[in-house]
């Protein structure tokens, strides 16, 4: 998204950093409970 797309439609910015801020947050809890347990076997 540009500056420009931005500043004229800071709701449509908000709302996909949103959805990136919840599929970075689900990356990390599935790296937690998935993928460091079977690194400790």
């Amino acid at each position: 998204m540009t500056p420009t797309k931005i500043k004229n439609n800071p709701a449509d910015f908000l709302q996909e950093t949103k959805q990136v801020i919840v599929a970075l947050l689900e990356c990390l809890r599935r790296e937690d409970n998935e993928l460091y347990p079977l690194v400790e076997e």
